[in-house]
């Protein structure tokens, strides 16, 4: 089905159909545009022989019946040619006014505000739907929307209701490990035993989570999160030393500490949610209140890393041939780069035995960057542990290399301990981190570098690879710009 859209007129012309996810975004994108301009149009269509014919116009009242619509008195008119006059009612008026309200000024405005403050946008744009519907199916005038539309509204909300509990995770039981005051990890099993029966194949799965009590216009948080597919935990380790071995998933989080303005409810939604989960949830015990957990589902470019990375015989990817993959991230996408580590340690063998991985795959290149000293560290363990699991694989993954390389741009200059060697625990200046003379641990797989400056991402995205990336809109920018200074690139963006 995917592969028929996506060879139609409109998965070449006007959506990018290779990506379900976000085709489905361009979809809602192109249907909210088209529904907010045909439906001005319509409601203000009356008075156009007012304009064009300089026709005049009057209001005549009618009486309002179940459901709230407004009847037209005995012999009324829209249009009477004869005496050149347009008769609108009261209701006609309201919808007018409604429609421009809701519609023009409204919608655009729930848009801007979801980019900057989403609590509050999202809100806005809920309320401008719900009433556009109730308008919709109060009239007597339109019964054929009672046949088109309102089944469609109904099946929505039966899948919205549906997915919550079939996706709601049962006493995730859920454990936060602190590692920096901007930074933390949680810890939750999906389902019984390492695997829930309805997880998704993909990279980087989306999870919701709501911390309760909370005010009922907080909505469920989506977050990327890692699998721990293998088993093997090593790259769970904390730096107290103890393991999260009963643990199937996990999430980066990054607190946000900034005030709410406007805020949400009475006494929970002065503060960010992440800032209340992080001071609700402690290494000892499961997170106080209860947050609870929905999940998986498939992000942006959760599906498409898998279809650029095997073997499976279609997908958007299958001309390529000599590509390198790229996965670029910043901060808390550490988890959409763990979560792939993951899935090759735990398939490494698997892969090649089946032919899975596609052996045009010349190198697979892990670019990651932050601020924050702590989550370096944090992050350089795991990817460590991950690629010498790989390692230590009979067959590694085949003509393919990792190449990872991990940025610490913190402007301080304190010394740190060298994350990769756990054991001697050796000082190192950060400043002995350069570009120039990159710390390196090589593997016949591949090789981890580590550095303390920027990256340079023009000389490390290659012609011709496929990039994934995460991050802010500043980062997603700097790649953008990096790509666009390449041949033959193709750039995926998540959330």
């Amino acid at each position: 089905m995917e592969q028929f859209v996506a060879s139609s007129w409109i998965g070449q012309h006007i959506m990018d159909c290779s990506n379900i996810t976000k085709s489905n975004n361009e979809a809602h994108k192109l249907n909210g545009i088209a529904l907010c301009i045909l439906t001005l149009i319509h409601v203000w269509s009356i008075l156009l022989p007012c304009v064009t014919h300089k026709w005049k116009a009057q209001v005549v009242p009618g009486s309002f019946e179940y459901p709230l619509s407004e009847r037209a008195p005995p012999g009324f008119k829209d249009a009477d040619a004869e005496n050149q006059i347009m008769s609108l009612q009261v209701d006609d008026i309201y919808r007018m006014v409604e429609m421009t309200l809701l519609l023009g000024v409204l919608t655009p405005l729930s848009i801007r505000w979801m980019q900057r403050c989403w609590h509050l946008g999202i809100q806005v744009h809920r309320f401008v739907a719900v009433l556009y519907f109730v308008d919709i199916v109060r009239r007597h005038s339109h019964p054929h929307s009672w046949v088109f539309n309102t089944p469609i509204f109904v099946i929505w909300i039966l899948d919205k209701v549906v997915s919550m509990i079939w996706r709601r995770i049962k006493v995730p039981s859920v454990i936060s490990e602190t590692i920096s005051p901007d930074y933390i990890v949680l810890y939750w099993t999906n389902g019984v035993g390492s695997c829930s029966a309805n997880e998704i194949v993909g990279v980087g799965s989306k999870y919701f989570m709501k911390l309760y009590p909370s005010s009922w216009m907080e909505p469920r948080h989506p977050f990327t999160t890692f699998k721990n597919r293998s088993g093997n935990c090593d790259f769970l380790v904390h730096a107290s030393g103890q393991k999260r071995s009963t643990h199937t998933n996990g999430a980066v989080i990054h607190i946000f500490h900034n005030d709410r303005k406007p805020r949400i409810g009475i006494q929970s939604g002065t503060r960010s949610h992440t800032e209340r989960i992080a001071k609700a949830c402690n290494e000892a015990s499961v997170c106080e209140p209860s947050l609870s957990i929905w999940g998986p589902f498939q992000g942006k470019i959760s599906n498409l890393i898998p279809k650029a990375l095997l073997n499976t015989g279609g997908g958007p990817f299958r001309r390529l041939n000599g590509k390198n993959v790229v996965l670029a991230g910043s901060g808390s996408a550490i988890n959409f780069m763990i979560d792939l580590m993951s899935q090759l340690s735990s398939s490494a063998e698997e892969l090649m035995h089946f032919d899975l991985l596609r052996n045009d795959i010349k190198e697979i290149t892990f670019l990651y960057s932050t601020r924050d000293e702590a989550l370096y560290q944090w992050a350089s363990r795991a990817m460590n542990a991950l690629l010498n699991s790989i390692d230590a694989s009979s067959k590694g993954i085949g003509k393919a290399k990792i190449r990872i390389i991990l940025a610490c741009t913190a402007k301080t200059k304190k010394d740190i301990i060298s994350p990769l060697d756990t054991t001697a625990r050796t000082i190192l200046s950060i400043e002995d981190l350069s570009y120039s003379s990159l710390r390196k641990h090589r593997y016949a797989v591949g090789s981890i570098a580590l550095l303390n400056q920027r990256l340079n991402y023009r000389c490390e995205v290659l012609d011709g690879s496929i990039v994934f990336c995460q991050g802010s809109s500043g980062f997603k920018s700097v790649i953008e710009a990096a790509c666009r200074a390449k041949h033959g690139v193709r750039l995926h963006f998540d959330q």
